[in-house]
């Protein structure tokens, strides 16, 4: 098999999160990660994601996993990262075509449920799957990418907002700010999670990532993105799911206001939000 995987953008909010929050922890291209890549970062993420504040967080993105089921004796860290191997090991060369519901590149080798796929169904109840199948067809190597995904989510009200965008340079640079603030987390030693800024309300939370990828870069030029926001819990008891989008004529007006004006534009947007504790936010002046 080929080292290089030939990584392409999906569409799929969960499998794109994935590959780019990848690039942002490798520093290089899509197209130059690898097999081995993906194995090292696994063995990362399955350290990290059994840290306590992250692993409340699974419960909310994949329950009944191997990071969260109490039934599993031993090193759960050490299951997870089995598992995941056990998929790198399965992952295919490239097809013209596949049954992976991700790709479609590859075929699927297996079924998954919510406890691997957010948002799918459980085995039990098969109306939600295709053919009443146990689960959802997935390649192994789209497996793998959605354990990243957790790496680009922004904590909001007990739920994570997923972004999503048809802009390379839009998902580069929130995955370069998410996966700096796992990299804080990791010199500081203090383990708090998904990226989280005590925001509470999904549209305040919403604009906030908006003024993060914004400010990382002036280059926008012709960039032309949509950005589609995916509010949601993946919880056993009450799964929930709300999807914002944000036109390209509302981010482009964003990004057109001149920096001079940015204090002015803050303090208008300020006043849209709503329950925000802006004692504890460092986001806007105060003057």
């Amino acid at each position: 098999m080929s080292k290089n995987l030939d990584l392409k953008i999906t569409g799929n909010p969960f499998i794109d999160a994935g590959i780019f929050a990848l690039k942002g922890m490798l520093d290089k291209s899509i197209n130059n990660i690898t097999i081995e890549d993906i194995e090292n970062e696994a063995k990362f993420i399955s350290k990290l994601y059994l840290n306590d504040a992250w692993n409340t967080n699974m419960y909310s993105i994949f329950p009944n996993s191997s990071l969260v089921n109490n039934a599993i004796k031993g090193n759960r860290s050490e299951k997870y990262f089995n598992d995941l191997k056990s998929e790198i090991e399965n992952i295919q060369d490239i097809q013209d075509e596949g049954s992976c519901m991700g790709c479609g590149r590859r075929n699927s080798v297996n079924v998954f449920g919510k406890s691997t796929i957010p948002l799918t169904g459980s085995g039990s109840l098969k109306n939600y799957f295709s053919f009443a199948n146990e689960g959802a067809d997935y390649c192994s190597l789209c497996v793998i990418l959605t354990q990243f995904s957790p790496l680009l989510m922004y904590a909001c009200g007990g739920k994570f907002i997923l972004l999503h965008s048809d802009s390379e340079l839009v998902m580069s640079l929130w995955a370069k700010k998410t996966i700096q603030n796992v990299d804080n987390q990791i010199a500081l030693k203090n383990y708090t999670g998904c990226c989280n800024d005590g925001i509470t309300r999904p549209v305040n939370a919403i604009f906030e990532i908006i003024i993060k990828v914004i400010s990382s870069s002036d280059l926008w030029g012709d960039e032309n993105p949509s950005l589609n926001f995916y509010y949601f819990t993946n919880y056993n008891r009450e799964p929930y799911l709300e999807i914002y989008t944000l036109p390209m004529e509302v981010f482009n007006f964003l990004v057109d206001i001149p920096l001079e004006d940015k204090h002015n534009w803050n303090f208008i947007l300020k006043k849209g939000y709503q329950r925000v504790k802006w004692d504890k936010k460092e986001t806007f002046n105060k003057d």
